[in-house]
């Protein structure tokens, strides 16, 4: 059997001069939340534990695309999901009520390096609060040189998320690229003073081609044009077909006996592990959200000295109310005591009066009403008794 192949002389002389082809990324300025890589965890527990709720969908949705995060060198727009979290936007521009100062104009913002701060916000999680934090020991989102987020954000409803790569369901990644780590063909600047930027620049194509798009090289660190290129004009001079002509054997194929199929072995029942299903995607998309009627509280995300992610969520509010101690609690009735037993010591004239335990204001007022009846009373025999003296 022969196979006849026609190519073309400039193809084989392609396949000479340039070496390997590159896989190109053309959204480094622009980016979108990676297929693969898009959960994160709310922290339901110390440890940040994932369960069948606490997953969250950082926006990468398939059946819903138009609610997918966009991540430029200023904001983040679109929406992230979750079972128990809800819908949450992330920028006032995606609300029906649009951005005021209503809702105080919120958004993710990105200082272009990847450090993320700001707020979105959520009917369910409420205000989501990216950074920065009070709490200096707490770090907030940051993409690094790899698209790779990392850090924390706090959602006032729900408490910490956790962002952690390299873990798998605790990382999201994006091709967005911080500015300073974009090689000179993805960095939106004419370097060479050509008058031409990144994949309208010839220098930026492994052919030289700036109409070729499938030449764009993002990695390529020089807008200046490879001494390596292939010209335009040489390729064209190679327009005249070759054959070639290979010749297939084809291998004998050894008849072999067929043996009888043997008994299957009886199948032990195995009895599979419980599995944690987790939804990562909803099933409506969501309408758009009207968005918040007040503007994000500064600083929302769980302050206090002593509250670090790791801890549960319910420590946070630890500090928001000073209780007293169980000793100062016992001065308080130990003094409360001394003053009702030497008041009524010096009025009534006992030696003292023993209380066991004081409840409440209504039992104190109980018992100075008590007391305050006795020396009426004695006041009253006082009184009665000088009468009757004055009579004889």
């Amino acid at each position: 059997m022969y196979l006849k192949i026609l190519k073309y002389s400039k193809y084989l002389l392609l396949l000479i001069l340039i070496s390997g082809a590159f896989q190109v990324n053309a959204s480094a300025i622009s980016g979108t939340i990676d297929s693969t890589n898009y959960i994160v965890q709310v922290c339901e527990d110390t440890s940040c534990t994932e369960t069948s709720t606490s997953s969250l969908n950082f926006g990468n949705f398939t059946t819903s695309p138009s609610s997918n995060v966009a991540i430029t060198d200023s904001e983040l727009t679109g929406y992230i999901w979750g079972e128990s979290f809800g819908w949450a936007v992330l920028n006032c521009s995606d609300t029906s009520s649009g951005c005021s100062a209503t809702n105080g104009n919120f958004k993710v913002a990105n200082d272009s390096e990847g450090n993320l701060s700001g707020y979105g916000w959520g009917e369910t999680a409420g205000w989501i609060n990216f950074g920065p934090f009070t709490n200096s020991a707490t770090s907030s989102v940051v993409i690094d040189s790899s698209g790779q987020f990392n850090g924390y954000a706090w959602a006032e409803n729900f408490g910490w998320i956790k962002f952690d790569c390299p873990t798998a369901n605790y990382c999201v990644e994006t091709d967005w690229r911080p500015q300073s780590s974009r090689m000179e063909c993805a960095d939106g600047i004419d370097n060479d003073s050509d008058g031409k930027i990144d994949s309208l620049d010839s220098g930026c194509h492994t052919d030289g081609d700036a109409n070729n798009s499938g030449s764009y090289d993002l990695s390529d660190d020089s807008e200046y044009v490879p001494s390596g290129a292939v010209p335009l004009w040489l390729l064209q001079q190679y327009e005249e077909q070759i054959d070639l002509k290979i010749e297939i054997e084809e291998p004998e194929v050894e008849e072999k006996e067929l043996l009888p199929v043997e008994k299957e072995e009886e199948k032990k029942e195995v009895v599979p592990e419980p599995e944690i299903i987790v939804r990562t995607e909803p099933v409506e998309p969501p309408e758009i959200i009207e968005g918040p009627k007040n503007p994000p509280v500064e600083n929302n995300q769980g302050s206090g000295s002593n509250y670090y992610p790791q801890e549960k969520k319910e420590n946070n509010f630890k500090n928001i109310i000073n209780l007293p101690t169980d000793i100062e609690i016992e001065n308080i009735i130990r003094s409360g005591k001394d003053f009702i037993d030497s008041g009524v010591g010096c009025i009534v004239g006992v030696s003292h009066c023993f209380i066991d335990r004081i409840d409440n204001d209504i039992l104190i007022q109980l018992i100075l009403a008590f007391c305050n009846l006795i020396v009426v009373i004695y006041l009253i025999y006082l009184i009665h008794k000088r009468k009757s003296i004055i009579e004889e």
